[in-house]
């Protein structure tokens, strides 16, 4: 039909990890580390839920146009701040001691890091509620399989138990 149809399961992947995690973003004050497509769909997440959002970026004259509020990490206060969603590649394998942040700014603080490996990044381990990403990745996969083969899956305790088995196996 000449038609190009564009689906993005970031959206659907964040969101359900906030619900599972029950995280009541609401007027709480939320800093997003990045500024990559994950960090935009949890910014569309987050907003829709009514977060109080602040983009940190290491280039953010150049994103201030897509988000209201864009700060650069040397601005970043680590003491007027409820919850940090991690969505930049700082951490991930094989540089899993690395972190965004020194585990000053987020011991007090819920941090959500949409790596997935590790399971559990240096930042997560610093927080003092760490959540990391492979719940997000599970449900982007099963939305991804549900728009490739137009079938509806409900996303179960006992499917993401046995996906989980999968991932892991050798």
């Amino acid at each position: 039909n000449g038609k190009v149809v564009g689906d993005n399961t970031d959206y659907d992947g964040f969101m359900a990890l906030i619900l599972r995690n029950r995280i009541n973003v609401k007027e709480k004050k939320v800093y997003i580390l990045g500024t990559g497509g994950a960090a935009k769909a949890a910014y569309v997440v987050l907003s829709d839920l009514g977060a109080k959002l602040t983009v940190v970026s290491r280039h953010p004259s150049i994103y201030e146009p897509l988000f209201q509020k864009v700060i650069p990490y040397k601005k970043l206060d680590p003491f007027n701040v409820d919850i940090y969603v991690q969505a930049t590649p700082i951490g991930t394998y094989p540089k899993t001691t690395e972190s965004v942040l020194p585990k000053v700014y987020v011991e007090h603080q819920t941090v959500i890091d949409l790596i997935y490996n590790p399971l559990e990044t240096q930042i997560m381990k610093d927080a003092k509620l760490g959540i990391g990403g492979l719940y997000m990745l599970i449900v982007q996969a099963i939305k991804a399989f549900e728009i490739w083969h137009d079938k509806k899956i409900d996303i179960t305790d006992m499917l993401i138990s046995e996906l989980k088995e999968v991932i892991f196996s050798e």
